[in-house]
């Protein structure tokens, strides 16, 4: 039996595959934390920057914030958007004083369970730049995008030796 009566048998041809290397007509399927929304729901972040890779709790006084916990809670996805911000009470922050970069990040332990009310975990997943504003006012929520780092695997100038976030 030759190779084309194997075929005819099996009844299934499978295209030849690709080279090694070669991306093919197949994307890579997406991983999770690169699944990111176009739209996220922002918290201002007093006393330090948040970068991608970290994983921290973030405290915040949940009597400034429930608007903002509510939609977090609406929009479902467990991400929220992290922006620095110079103050020691955000609570008084306006849109336009949030920096135009900041952090999304996947939140662990989400605010408004019982146990841990005024905080949660957080793990950076990618930096956001702000395209638009959606609500200029508490709950802050902007239209974002994900700018490449030199750090991204998927960038020209990917470094190996650096998890570094430059932008």
């Amino acid at each position: 039996m030759d190779h084309a009566d194997e075929i005819q048998q099996e009844g299934e041809i499978l295209p030849p595959e690709a080279e090694e290397g070669t991306a093919g007509d197949h994307p890579a399927p997406a991983v999770a934390d690169e699944v990111l929304p176009d739209t996220l729901v922002l918290l201002p972040l007093p006393g330090r920057p948040f970068f991608p890779g970290q994983v921290q709790p973030v405290a915040f006084n949940p009597d400034n914030w429930q608007a903002t916990l509510d939609a977090i809670a609406e929009q479902g996805s467990g991400l929220l958007g992290l922006a620095f911000v110079d103050k020691a009470d955000p609570a008084g922050v306006k849109a336009e004083q949030l920096p135009t970069m900041g952090c999304a990040v996947r939140l662990h332990r989400p605010p408004g369970a019982s146990d841990n009310s005024g905080q949660f975990l957080a793990q950076g997943l990618r930096r956001f730049r702000i395209v638009r504003w959606l609500s200029d006012q508490s709950p802050f929520i902007a239209q974002v995008e994900y700018p490449q780092s030199e750090g991204h695997r998927d960038s020209d100038h990917f470094n190996r030796d650096s998890n570094y976030c430059s932008h």
